[in-house]
């Protein structure tokens, strides 16, 4: 049983600016509930994420807000229109998000200085073998350390999706040195509750696979089809027009991972499943060819992670595979699925994954 979890920034970022209301997080907390265990974001978290979520959740919405009143103050009859002001709110969301991080968490006092030494051989030694200044991987690692510590008598979990953690020789060589053993790294949620949650002999990939509806993927595809092409190109980006779908597939799907936990209020089995669904949708062709071409024809690369995936006739293809999130319940008593539901559905995951290649082969 795992008593102790640190969460990562990447963790918090990967479930969205909503991140207490996904799934994951919400079963994490059941998990914790129920088996009396606690959360601790440490300060470096705490404020890298405050910070991510400042920048790029509120002060970028609130530019495009300032860019677009501007453009309607130069028109006739705006031009006596008054500005929102939106700061009051923007701290008040701010200040929601860190009570909603720090509200019942374990918040153990952890020494704020480094040690200078260590810090110093860190950067060294890692600058030698990839370009990133991991220095706040150092810190969350500290913490870590700290807290596996001050909690010897207890199991550790450290839930982060950075391979640092797991693969740096130095962060080793410290948790050696300082005899931690009592540390368990997942790279997610999923992936923590999947060995630390509800366990049955039938409760296994063969048969969450078959209670998977491929109707239910495809009716909630089609009925957000209009939003797909946006994460095809951001040519599509700002687009509200009702695209016409001429081709769509499911050639494939498979179950990514999954996890169970009994809820403690009712006693009912959930299971939280994690499904890769390939997914081919062709739309009509662009009819505007010689915009499209463009702005395809200024495209940086190196910061464009869109596919910008195009036919010869302009027809936007999406050709890749979607994260869905579906909810079932299992009956113990009678070894099988009862119910399953339909939670959300993520495209923009596949963006994200060829940012993280791409920043990973820039590091090296």
């Amino acid at each position: 049983m795992i008593n102790v979890i640190v969460l990562d920034t990447n963790i918090l970022r990967g479930l969205g600016p909503n991140f207490f209301d996904k799934i994951d997080y919400i079963s994490l907390q059941e998990y914790c509930y129920s088996s009396a265990s606690e959360i601790i974001i440490p300060n470096a978290v705490l404020l890298e994420y405050l910070d991510y979520y400042k920048r790029e959740i509120i002060q970028k919405n609130l530019n495009e807000i300032e860019q677009s009143y501007s453009k309607l103050l130069k028109l006739e009859k705006f031009g006596k229109a008054s500005k929102p002001n939106l700061n009051n709110y923007a701290k008040e969301q701010l200040e929601f998000i860190e009570n909603k991080l720090t509200e019942n968490r374990l918040r153990p006092f952890l020494n704020p200085f480094l040690s200078e030494n260590e810090l110093l051989e860190f950067l060294i030694e890692n600058k030698q073998e990839i370009k990133k200044d991991n220095t706040r991987d150092f810190i969350i690692w500290s913490n870590t350390m700290e807290v596996g510590e001050k909690y010897s008598d207890e199991q550790v979990a450290l839930i982060s999706n950075d391979k640092i953690f797991k693969e740096n020789k130095f962060f080793e060589k410290v948790r050696a040195k300082r005899k931690i053993e009592n540390l368990k790294i997942f790279d997610s949620i999923a992936s923590f509750l999947s060995v630390y949650g509800f366990k049955s002999e039938n409760l296994n990939k063969e048969l969450i696979t078959k209670s998977i509806p491929i109707s239910t993927i495809k009716k909630e595809l089609k009925k957000d089809k209009n939003s797909i092409p946006s994460h095809i190109s951001k040519y599509y980006y700002h687009s509200r027009k009702n695209f016409k779908l001429e081709k769509f597939e499911i050639p494939q799907l498979e179950i990514e991972e999954y996890y169970a936990h009994k809820e403690t209020k009712t006693g009912i089995i959930k299971v939280i499943v994690h499904v890769n669904v390939k997914v081919k949708m062709v739309f009509e062709p662009e009819k505007d060819l010689e915009k499209l071409s463009e702005y395809l024809n200024n495209v940086d690369n190196k910061k464009d992670f869109y596919p910008n995936s195009f036919d010869k006739d302009g027809r936007p293809i999406f050709d890749d595979w979607i994260l869905f999130h579906f909810g079932l319940e299992f009956n113990e008593a009678e070894q099988k699925i009862e119910k399953t539901e339909f939670y959300d559905f993520f495209p923009e995951d596949a963006n994200f994954r060829r940012m993280k290649a791409a920043h990973n082969n820039e590091l090296w």
